[in-house]
């Protein structure tokens, strides 16, 4: 999942023992803030549909990105919030780039 607030940005790898991944079945949790540029083709969709606040959910395949679902307004599953974890502050100062 990749989660975006103007020129803030995270990924969050998500494992589960089942094939079809559904977040509140979860694992485990990765987040990373530092994704790179030469396989991260996501950012291109982001500036065509102008979308500045989100979350993508796709799969890595062939070291590239492949969306299945775009969502406007950012979610989490039950029983998590934002505010358990670093990704809170972090996409938060996303908010400066309105200032």
């Amino acid at each position: 999942m990749d989660f975006f607030f103007g020129k803030r940005e995270y990924c969050e790898k998500v494992f589960e023992k089942h094939p079809i991944v559904r977040g509140q079945y979860a694992v485990s949790r990765e987040w990373q803030k530092d994704i790179k540029d030469d396989i991260y083709n996501l950012r291109e969709i982001r500036k065509r549909l102008g979308m500045a606040f989100g979350k993508f959910d796709y799969v890595m395949k062939n070291g590239e990105a492949v969306l299945h679902d775009i969502n406007k307004t950012s979610t989490r599953t039950k029983g998590y919030h934002y505010s358990e974890g670093p990704e809170a502050t972090f996409l938060s100062a996303g908010i400066r780039d309105y200032l």
